[in-house]
């Protein structure tokens, strides 16, 4: 092997630990996570039997659910998108909420049941459009853009995908159900 593949070999191996590393770090909850947003993550993480309940001694944060920070227009820390686990999943959708900062601590402003919801970079009223997918069945997934309207979020452009053994899979635009939930 010679020394420039060497090189390359050691630079690849570097990006890859790095990209792990960095993965696993925004993946968990922050360490410095502010006390209302833990006591309220605390609490949405309950799955309603005294035997399932949070932990209280300190070591909440194995309960808490994996976390991605929302980031407003100006580039600050607005919220977190939080996606529950165990009691809180049906099949591969799992609880999924979005709490935002304000003057007087966390609100949730979105609950919906989700494999996967993520920020874009298209910006409502300071907020960015959020792209959240459901599995349906194997092959066919539902996916929602959501839209900040100044107090929520609402569902503004949704489609069904089916997948096709072979092919290309099956995109149809389809109205939005507003079963946007806060509680």
């Amino acid at each position: 092997m010679s020394l420039r593949n060497v090189k390359q070999s050691a630079a690849a191996a570097f990006f890859a630990v790095v990209t792990v590393l960095f993965a696993a770090a925004q993946s968990g909850p922050p360490s410095d996570l502010d006390p209302p947003l833990r006591e309220l993550l605390t609490h949405d993480a309950s799955c309603g039997s005294p035997g399932d309940a949070p932990a209280t001694d300190g070591s909440t944060s194995q309960n808490l659910p994996k976390m991605q920070v929302v980031h407003g227009a100006s580039g600050r820390s607005a919220g977190v998108i939080a996606m529950f686990s165990g009691c809180h999943c049906t099949g591969s959708n799992c609880s999924t909420g979005v709490y935002l900062k304000s003057d007087e601590g966390y609100h949730r402003v979105l609950v919906e049941n989700l494999a996967s919801l993520r920020a874009m970079r298209a910006f409502k009223h300071g907020l960015p459009d959020l792209t959240g997918t459901k599995a349906v069945s194997e092959l066919v997934t539902e996916t929602v853009v959501y839209e900040w309207d100044g107090s929520q979020y609402q569902p503004a452009i949704c489609a069904t995908i089916t997948r096709k053994a072979g092919g290309r899979p099956l995109i149809t635009k389809h109205a939005c159900s507003q079963t946007n939930s806060t509680n």
